[in-house]
């Protein structure tokens, strides 16, 4: 295994007390140690902080601060990024199991320099019980440039490399879209790996929170697409091509 296969997770939260715990001890429990959690708090009054600073782990690492919303928060977050690469997480997020990290290392550490996304199965399901384990194939994700998001954001590794340049950073004017229009400009066939194992679990969302920001996702997909993807088409329709035969995607069932 290559030296430095380290992870940098970043956490922006605010009043995400109710499951933060499951996150914290998920990340503690891993059996590979080349980790630190970069938690941004954006003011959390829910007593967030209070279950952050009983943790004495040294590599759970807490700014709190006021912040622009979610992918403000991710920049600062990045800004204090030691690893090769990054994971961004949700406080009702986790990882699956004690050997995520492990196996990911083992994994990145074979990549060519050229691959900078490396998507994972993402488990979907209720009070930390998966009841969906969802991935994209080649083919997938770049059919979903127009009709999803190409990526599933918690479940994929972004190398820090990515981030390197003078205002590489995600669009903080976007609300709930941001990620998309961060991979949109950047997602070519060649920097795309699949992992063959589930990088993450979310914790589905209720019906009327999906109803409530939809209108804003809609529109924020819209302007994405007018701004960033339809100056791609040319390359997307080409990516759509040729990946058009790679349609393997063995961890898309149910649990």
């Amino acid at each position: 295994m290559k030296p430095n296969t380290r992870f940098s997770i970043i956490v922006a939260v605010r009043n995400g007390a109710r499951l933060l715990e499951r996150l914290l001890d998920s990340l503690e429990g891993q059996t590979y140690g080349e980790w630190e959690a970069l938690v941004q708090d954006g003011g959390s009054t829910d007593g967030t902080l209070d279950i952050l600073t009983r943790r004495r782990d040294e590599r759970i690492k807490v700014v709190s601060g006021p912040d622009g919303g979610v992918y403000d928060a991710w920049n600062k977050a990045l800004d204090r990024a030691s690893g090769a690469w990054i994971q961004f997480l949700g406080a009702d997020d986790a990882l699956p199991d004690p050997y995520v990290l492990a196996r990911a290392a083992r994994a990145l550490a074979e990549l060519p320099d050229s691959a900078t996304f490396a998507q994972g199965g993402l488990a979907l399901g209720r009070g930390g019980k998966p009841r969906e384990i969802l991935a994209r194939s080649r083919a997938e994700v770049f059919r979903f440039f127009v009709s999803g998001m190409p990526l599933l954001t918690p479940a994929c590794f972004f190398r820090k490399t990515l981030f390197a340049g003078p205002g590489e950073r995600f669009n903080a004017d976007y609300r709930i879209a941001g990620d998309f229009a961060f991979v949109a400009a950047r997602l070519r066939p060649n920097n795309l790996a699949l992992l063959p194992f589930v990088t993450a679990y979310m914790e589905a969302g209720g019906l009327s929170s999906a109803v409530r920001t939809r209108p804003l996702l809609d529109a924020e997909r819209k302007r994405a697409l007018t701004e960033i993807v339809l100056p791609r088409a040319a390359d997307i329709v080409r990516a759509c091509i040729e990946t058009y035969g790679d349609t393997a995607n063995p961890l898309n069932r149910r649990v």
